[in-house]
């Protein structure tokens, strides 16, 4: 005898196709798995977890291991650009500023791979702190963002404190794999931007 979520999945057809109830609502079918997730949860009863598939995701999701180890690192670079009153992110920002000059902000946030909502949001402070000027472009349209004399010696100051954390991170891992965790980073943007 088939037990309720078998027939349910059974009756279902091929995933993805929509079913019409009446007056604008529809049900998109579902596979066999999450219908018994939904009905369990709602007779009542908690699904069984397989510990084994969590276990493997806690610990070898590529996107959760990048982030910890970005975080991790990130504070690792903001103690040393301690003394400088500098973020590493906003270190990054002076940085690529000064090595392209004023610049809309549409292809700075394309260049940092930010979206330009986060990348105006990341520029407010160091606005506020007289690091960088924001202006609006020829077309009114567009917002131009330059380093400022001020922002130019802040960048300067932090500069060794930056070439210090490097070196750490290097010395500690070792030039070659230093370089093949730069290229596998690099490939693994690029490839994730074609998504």
């Amino acid at each position: 005898m088939l037990g309720h979520c078998d027939w349910l999945a059974s009756e279902l057809r091929p995933r993805g196709q929509e079913y019409k109830l009446g007056r604008g609502q529809r049900l998109v079918a579902l596979d066999a798995f999450k219908i018994a997730v939904y009905t369990s949860i709602m007779q009542g009863q908690t699904p069984q977890l397989n510990q084994a598939v969590y276990q493997k995701i806690a610990t070898q999701c590529t996107c959760g291991n990048l982030r910890t180890a970005a975080r991790i690192i990130t504070q690792l670079y903001d103690a040393f650009l301690q003394p400088s009153g500098l973020l590493v992110t906003q270190f990054k920002l002076l940085g690529a500023l000064a090595a392209h000059g004023p610049v809309a902000l549409s292809p700075l946030a394309e260049q940092l791979a930010l979206d330009p909502t986060t990348l105006a949001r990341n520029l407010k402070p160091l606005e506020r702190d007289g690091l960088v000027d924001i202006a609006i472009g020829e077309d009114r349209r567009t917002r131009m963002v330059r380093l400022t004399e001020q922002g130019q010696e802040a960048l300067a100051k932090a500069l060794p404190l930056w070439e210090e954390a490097q070196a750490w991170v290097i010395s500690q891992i070792g030039q070659e794999r230093w370089h093949a965790m730069f290229d596998d980073c690099t490939t693994l943007v690029a490839l994730a931007c074609q998504h």
